[in-house]
């Protein structure tokens, strides 16, 4: 299927790579004592906490910091659809072959493993096990794929859309 370049769609997107980051100075310092953060390479902030419950799993966060705000009048639930689609196929997965890895390790969909769009936001969210080798390495990867390389092509938006007009229809 044809892969669309979404950024180069929607100009509303595109500002977010030209402008810079907001400082997070404000959530560090509601940061628990013992978080451990820090900033990559590629300018991702990460945050480190340890917890002693549940034993031997992993919570897993992405927060993108894009939302409905930053969508046109035009565009409106394309961060919504967007969420939806990285479930659905990424670059290294084809056919939810996400989910069907999630599960596999004992995380099933909705529970352990989900998303939402806010305003301001869209979060990913990873409950894994940590007791098994390679799980937490690969519940990285997945996330990266969720921030990278999202597949969106016209048979995932024909699919997908029904879903999430569906969500709407019953939230309001």
């Amino acid at each position: 299927p044809e892969v669309k370049d979404l950024l180069g769609s929607f100009s509303n997107l595109r500002g977010l790579l030209d402008g810079a980051a907001p400082e997070p100075s404000k959530l560090l310092s509601e940061l628990p004592p013992g978080t451990s953060t820090g900033v990559l390479k590629n300018g991702l902030t990460y945050y480190v906490l340890e917890n002693h419950e549940p034993k031997a799993r992993a919570e897993l966060f992405l927060v993108v910091g894009f939302g409905s705000l930053v969508e046109a009048e035009e565009e409106r639930g394309i961060a919504h659809i967007i969420e939806h689609l990285g479930f659905s196929a990424t670059k290294a997965y084809e056919n939810h072959a996400i989910v069907k890895f999630l599960e596999s390790i004992g995380a099933p969909f909705g529970a352990c493993q989900n998303a939402y769009t806010t305003f301001d936001r869209t979060v990913y969210t990873l409950h894994v096990p940590t007791d098994k080798e390679g799980i937490v390495e690969e519940s990285l990867k997945v996330l990266r794929e969720f921030a990278y390389f999202t597949r969106i092509s016209d048979e995932d938006l024909d699919k997908e859309r029904k879903v999430v007009l569906e969500e709407w229809r019953e939230g309001r």
